[in-house]
């Protein structure tokens, strides 16, 4: 589906009216701005190619970049992803992260490096390709899901979904 900037505002407030989301607040003025900020950057349309408990994820039509907007502003699967970016994680060597650009204030929406499916892997050539350089809990975490992974443009394996990550031997 193609939207505009209205449109993936529309998005999220769709979501936060969800049954699922009724219980938690709603964005404030300064969080819906930084939104509309951080996606002006482009060219204005975009594709939303994913969305999950917390938050949606759209696609830049003009760049191989996405936007994750959390539709719930207080999960902190955004922050994580910056905090993982700019300190590392256990688990995951940093070239097989995808690259996190931008992001808010309130990280209420992050711009990362788009990376295809991997569509064309098996889920047995897949574990065999992690298993190569990820050190991970493959069961008990979101990185460990093939559909967290992808292709980035130079074809090297990053992980794309890695907010709940383990940074540390504490978390």
């Amino acid at each position: 589906m193609i939207m505009s900037i209205p449109s993936v505002i529309v998005t999220v407030a769709d979501q936060l009216q969800s049954e699922a989301w009724s219980q938690n607040g709603q964005f404030s003025y300064q969080e819906l701005q930084e939104i509309r900020t951080i996606l002006s950057r482009h060219d204005n349309t975009y594709e939303l190619i994913g969305s999950g408990s917390t938050r949606i994820v759209v696609r830049s039509s003009e760049e191989d970049v996405v936007y994750k907007i959390n539709c719930i502003p207080s999960d902190s699967q955004n922050k994580t992803e910056v905090r993982i970016w700019n300190q590392g994680c256990r688990n995951i060597p940093q070239k097989h992260l995808a690259e996190v650009f931008s992001w808010t204030d309130s990280y209420t929406v992050i711009e990362m490096e788009y990376c295809r499916d991997l569509s064309e892997l098996t889920l047995e050539e897949f574990h065999t390709t992690l298993s190569e350089f990820y050190d991970g809990y493959y069961e008990y975490t979101d990185e460990g899901a093939k559909d967290s992974w992808g292709f980035s443009s130079d074809g090297v394996i990053k992980c794309r979904d890695y907010g709940r990550a383990l940074v540390s031997e504490n978390n």
